[in-house]
């Protein structure tokens, strides 16, 4: 199959940036959403206790392996790499021949870890929950090892979403989540419908990687990709891929075992703390998913297709455009999920033995996580600088001592606030990250454009201190006028507070002629509408604020 050399960037990066994001983030919306719906027809199944707190300790180590050899090999090496023989190569079969192999040396590297794992997987429960007495270490070992099925699912599929990302072909590698949830609701109905074992649900797990799996797999194939069996270990890029893996997988490791740590911290608090952290974590990964994601995942082929021209200059306009995106997006998503937090956990998780106590303490928990999602949501993008120099040590670096200050300030801030020191230690490691990657990237690249940045920054916080305003008083007004002693209640206080604020953000950003708004319609208007109907002017208007 023949392709030409180097004709993935588009001429017009920043609305194709743009419209990429929205696909993703539109999907990664409906994935979210049904992401929500398991979670509160899990806390309407099992409640804030010992059935869930079982769940969420189980899943860790099978997601610990998929994260350091999967995202680690695909984020840090596979795409670039991947890129580069599309770029290089007058013919693609390179670039097959290259997905193949590591497709077999990783699907081989994830089983022999998920068999160790199996076999093991007792002693490392308890270093990952010692708060969990015997019954339940037993019964998490046994919901463990259902899980390890999906990690070499998942970990091909990865390699299926890579394809497709390098191709930019981001439809199907966005629905892919989608069918990830589906498969675990479906496990969480079939649940409910026989014995009510939260084992029933870790199968519905392996049902939603398999799904993940053949969708991108099925794109993959449309796309080109032929299976044939290569075993080459030591394959240039195959090697050049792995060395690039291993400080990425440092800065991986480091972020797992954070998250292990304030599993085991959360398991010698309350009956229930692991849920309640969990879930406050999956409410406010919402918008970081839909946002901070999307965007960088929409970015990073172009990235590196312009580290590899060694285009610096182009680099940073990409990367600054990118980054004033996401705080347009960002920020006031933050400002509203703070003011309806409880509102937001309530409709999410509020049904069946979920409680009240439950929802306030949950709520609690996700306004801590809360106030760092601006630096949460520009880390994705951050880090991908330097994977499109193919640099992956200065992020496992700066990983490392996030993940220090995060394991220090929650251990001592646990023994006082409880579940929402948990939080709140998190929130300022990240925002730290956020800081010391952009100061690594600003060295990087020779710039950031420092004052576009903060000329805008200062446009969105102003805008978005206007949108909290009205949707504190719309919340307000709404509770004078309507009882909220019902879930529809709650859910159009929470619905007519947000969308009014929102509203007022977006006139607001107009009125003082946001650029990040304009890139904002026309990225929607490329998405939603045939290219003709979009006026070349506009498009070269909306480039010239590079």
């Amino acid at each position: 199959m023949k392709t030409s050399k180097c004709n993935v960037t588009p001429p017009k990066a920043a609305p194709a940036i743009v419209g990429a994001a929205v696909l993703l983030g539109g999907t990664a919306l409906g994935s979210r959403v049904l992401g929500l719906i398991r979670d509160r027809m899990l806390a309407g199944t099992f409640g804030a206790g010992v059935e869930l707190d079982v769940y969420y300790a189980a899943f860790r180590i099978p997601d610990l392996i998929f994260t350091f050899l999967v995202l680690g090999a695909l984020s840090a090496g596979f795409i670039p790499l991947f890129t580069k023989h599309l770029c290089k190569e007058e013919d693609s079969e390179a670039a097959w021949t290259f997905t193949n192999n590591i497709l077999h040396i990783l699907g081989v590297c994830l089983i022999g870890l998920s068999v160790l794992a199996i076999i093991f997987t007792p002693w490392i429960l308890r270093l990952v929950a010692p708060g969990f007495d015997a019954e339940t270490l037993v019964h998490a070992t046994k919901v463990s090892r259902i899980m390890y099925i999906s990690t070499t699912l998942l970990g091909l599929s990865s390699v299926f979403g890579g394809v497709l990302q390098g191709l930019k072909r981001f439809t199907l590698y966005a629905i892919a989540p989608l069918m990830y949830n589906i498969g675990i609701i479906l496990g969480v109905l079939v649940a409910q419908w026989t014995t009510g074992s939260i084992s029933i649900v870790a199968w519905g797990v392996v049902l939603g990687a398999a799904l993940h799996l053949l969708i991108q797999l099925f794109g993959s194939a449309r796309a080109g990709w032929r299976y044939n069996f290569v075993w080459n270990w030591k394959d240039k890029d195959a090697r050049e891929m792995m060395q690039m893996m291993l400080p990425r997988l440092l800065g991986l490791a480091v972020s797992q075992i954070n998250l292990i740590v304030m599993t085991a911290i959360a398991s010698l608090l309350a009956i229930g703390s692991i849920t309640i952290f969990n879930f406050a974590n999956n409410i406010q990964f919402v918008p970081i998913g839909i946002v901070g994601i999307s965007f960088a995942i929409a970015a990073f082929p172009t990235m590196s297709e312009l580290a590899n021209k060694k285009n610096k200059k182009k680099l940073k306009q990409v990367v600054s455009r990118t980054a004033r995106n996401i705080l347009f997006l960002i920020v006031p998503l933050s400002v509203v999920f703070l003011a309806l937090r409880a509102q937001i956990v309530r409709v999410v998780l509020g049904a069946g033995v979920f409680g009240w106590n439950e929802t306030i303490i949950t709520a609690n928990v996700l306004g801590f996580f809360v106030i760092s999602l601006f630096a949460q949501a520009l880390i994705p993008l951050l880090v991908r600088v330097f994977f499109a120099y193919k640099n992956t040590t200065i992020p496992a670096v700066i990983a490392l001592i996030s993940a220090a200050i995060n394991i220090v300030l929650a251990i001592m801030w646990s023994r006082t606030m409880g579940v929402p020191g948990i939080a709140l230690a998190f929130s300022v490691a990240n925002v730290i990250q956020m800081v010391l990657l952009w100061a690594a990237a600003n060295k990087k690249l020779g710039g950031m454009d420092e004052v576009r940045v903060l000329k805008s920054s200062i446009t969105i916080v102003g805008s978005a201190i206007m949108c909290g305003i009205v949707v504190q008083a719309m919340k307000e007004l709404f509770a004078a006028a309507v009882p909220l002693t019902t879930f529809f209640a709650v859910l159009g206080q929470g619905l007519v507070a947000g969308i009014a604020g929102f509203l007022v953000y977006l006139i607001v950003s107009w009125v003082f002629k946001s650029e990040e708004l304009d890139v904002l319609v026309a990225g929607l208007k490329r998405k939603l509408f045939r290219k003709s109907f979009i006026s070349e002017s506009a498009d070269e208007a909306v480039e010239s604020n590079f």
